[in-house]
Order: C-alpha cells, then sequence, then structure tokens
C-alpha cells in the first residue's frame, strides 16, 4: 500500500505523479473518471483507482480534534474565588487569585441587605446597588467594584481581597456566581460562590410556625390536665 497525498480538488490543475515507468500517471487516469483530483487517495500497486480507505482519515480527524482542544483550553479564563462567612453569617470574605493572561479590573458579587462592601487599595465601590441605606429599595443586588487602571488591578498571579457586611436578620447563606472582568474586556462567571441571599418564605415562618406548635402542645396538655382533674373531683 502506499498513500498519495494531493493538494485540493481542481478540475483542470491536477499534480501528476511521478511514475518511473513512463506511463500515464494513475492520478491522472482518476482525474479523467471522475473529473477531479482527491484529496486523499490510497491505492494498491497495479490499480489505476482505488477507492478512498476511510480508516486513513482517522489519523487526521484525531489531530483536529486535539487542536481544537488545545485552542479551547487556552482561551478559558482561570480564576479561583475562595471564601464566605464567618461564624456570625454578618460579615463575608472573598480572596480572588487570578491565574489568567489579564489582569481583573472589574468583580461583581451579588448580595442581599449589604451594608459595607471593601475592595482592593484604589478600587472604587460606589456603582454598587441596593446597598442598605435610607430611601433605597430591599431588593438583591450587586457590589461591584472597579480598578482605576489595568495596571491597579488584580494582575495575572496576584490575588485580592474583598470584604461585605450584612444587617443581622433577613438574609441567609446562599451560593451564586462571581463574575469578573478582564482588562481585554472579556468576562467570566465563577459559580457556587458563597454569597447572602434572600430568605425563603418558609425560613421566614419557620421559628413562628415552630413557636406556634410549641404553644399549642402546651395548651393542649393543660386542657387534658384540667378535665382529668375535673373527673376526680365529680367521682
Amino acid at each position: 500500500m502506499f498513500l498519495e497525498l494531493n493538494w485540493f480538488d481542481v478540475p483542470g490543475r491536477c499534480p501528476e505523479s511521478h511514475q518511473p515507468n513512463g506511463k500515464t500517471p494513475r492520478v491522472q487516469k482518476c482525474n479523467e473518471r471522475t473529473g477531479g483530483c482527491p484529496i486523499l487517495a490510497p491505492a494498491s500497486v497495479g490499480d489505476e483507482c482505488s477507492a478512498p480507505n476511510p480508516a486513513a482519515l482517522i489519523p487526521w480527524i484525531v489531530a483536529f480534534c486535539l487542536a481544537g482542544g488545545l485552542v479551547a483550553r487556552a482561551d478559558e479564563r482561570d480564576v479561583t474565588v475562595v471564601g464566605g462567612p464567618d461564624a456570625t453569617g454578618q460579615n463575608y470574605e472573598w480572596t480572588i487569585t487570578n491565574q489568567d493572561r489579564s489582569s481583573i479590573v472589574e468583580v461583581r458579587i451579588p448580595h442581599y441587605r449589604a451594608t459595607l462592601f471593601h475592595a482592593p487599595l484604589g478600587w472604587k465601590t460606589d456603582a454598587s446597588t441596593y446597598l442598605v441605606n435610607v430611601g433605597v429599595a430591599d431588593r438583591p443586588g450587586e457590589c461591584i467594584a472597579r480598578a482605576p487602571s489595568e495596571l491597579e488591578g488584580i494582575v495575572p498571579g496576584k490575588s485580592g481581597l474583598f470584604r461585605l457586611q450584612i444587617t443581622p436578620g433577613g438574609a441567609r447563606r446562599g451560593v451564586g456566581s462571581v463574575t469578573v472582568r478582564f482588562a481585554d474586556g472579556r468576562e467570566t462567571a465563577i459559580a457556587r460562590v458563597a454569597v447572602p441571599q434572600p430568605e425563603l418564605v418558609g425560613d421566614r415562618y419557620v421559628s413562628v410556625i415552630g413557636l406556634a406548635l410549641i404553644f399549642g402542645v402546651v395548651i393542649g396538655v393543660q386542657m387534658r390536665r384540667r378535665r382529668h382533674s375535673k373527673r376526680r373531683s365529680q367521682s
């Protein structure tokens, strides 16, 4: 077996195979039948025009897929976020580490009932939304921190510390996505980060329901004791 590798199928411009016996090139005979040049034409010695072997394409397909995977991995953003609430549940702290090729210049952290938000020195946080204050609606918002420049951002290989304080009550520990923007304009989201979120309806009333059940049990026990005491006195 031998493998003839020719350029793309362009009628009238087929490359000739070098045949030492001086006969008509085999590829030219194939062109007379097919009207073009095969891209990859495996053939046996003595055959004028053998059918392509699909197995011969496997190495090329594998190489193409591997090359595509390497490009995808090189384009991924590599950022880690470590942290969450303390024992009180009112103070959050995250360390964001940049292992990408571009500096991080913006960080967005979802919150609920946050009162204070601290970013690395020099970063601006005035774009944050729905921080607890007079006249501000009570709804989930974002703590937004922006670096003044690329050099003052979180450069590759470095980390930045972000801290958040929330009001007591009304918020619970949940999970959300922290979004970072790089100096080259692209963004990535880091999922499943511990962040403060609104309480669920069940969370809000679970204590009330629990107290009501305890109160009902106590009242029921007392009423039962009274009935027993009345029966004894009558007898």
